[in-house]
């Protein structure tokens, strides 16, 4: 292989080990590959945005008994999340294995696709899934992620916020789903059975009327907080990160809500 081929490659390489939806790393050794003729760039029409694709430059690679896409994928730059429980594939040959199970309604970063897979990588694992079963995210969204106790917004495809929070507790847990920003208020009580709370944002993402505000009474967030002292289904944020949520996002704003 000569110097240019090798540099391609590292560089490649290097994009693959920094990329995802969730602070996830994936950890490749680099293997030899093949330069081959560069396609055309195309883009890909979808519900939600327009992904623009940048050519792939190498041929297959083995790493780990994963096949990375040849000259008839394209690179991507965004998101997408599992509209059902899908598998997430080794290849697109018969001699595939699986590499893991997503469930519906966890986000994944899309690598590269072609007219009917997707390369992603997904909890620190990389493969391939079928198209049909995305739905991909547009360049300005919220995710909340109920285990891991995090809410990421992205504006322009860039995430600005990656904060701790309190969702739901056991038997009022906050709904999972794919729904978008409803409407704004501030400076405002939240009224229910036996407790008031004044706050100062409030942004409902759903029909059950939950939403992201801040809350004076909690000093701690993240971690296993909501199992014994979560909320009625809204998610509690620091006063200083639901203002940059509220900065960063606007009446039908996708939101993402996942386990």
């Amino acid at each position: 292989m000569n110097k240019k081929s090798k540099a391609r490659l590292m560089a490649i390489l290097t994009m693959l080990s920094l990329v995802g939806c969730k602070e996830n790393e994936v950890q490749v050794e680099p293997a030899e590959s093949t330069i081959i003729e560069i396609i055309e760039p195309e883009t890909i029409e979808t519900t939600e945005s327009t992904i623009e694709t940048e050519p792939v430059e190498t041929e297959f690679v083995d790493m780990n008994g994963v096949y990375y896409p040849s000259s008839t994928y394209s690179k991507v730059n965004g998101c997408a999340f599992a509209n059902e429980d899908i598998k997430m594939y080794s290849s697109c040959n018969s001699d595939r294995f699986l590499v893991d199970y997503i469930p519906k309604y966890q986000t994944m970063q899309l690598l590269y696709m072609d007219l009917y897979h997707s390369f992603v990588i997904y909890n620190g694992k990389v493969g391939y899934v079928d198209n049909s079963t995305l739905t991909y995210l547009p360049d300005d969204y919220i995710e909340v992620d109920i285990s891991d106790q995090k809410v990421k917004v992205v504006d322009d495809n860039e995430t600005v916020l990656y904060c701790d929070v309190v969702t739901g507790k056991p038997g009022m847990d906050t709904n999972v789903g794919y729904t978008e920003v409803l409407s704004k208020t501030y400076d405002r009580p939240m009224v229910g059975p036996g407790y008031r709370l004044d706050v100062e944002y409030c942004i409902a993402f759903n029909e059950s009327e939950e939403c992201f505000h801040d809350n004076r009474n909690r000093s701690e967030f993240g971690g296993e907080i909501y199992i014994t002292n979560g909320s009625h289904g809204c998610v509690n944020m620091k006063l200083e990160d639901v203002k940059v949520l509220d900065e960063h996002s606007e009446v039908g704003t996708k939101v993402i809500t996942h386990k």
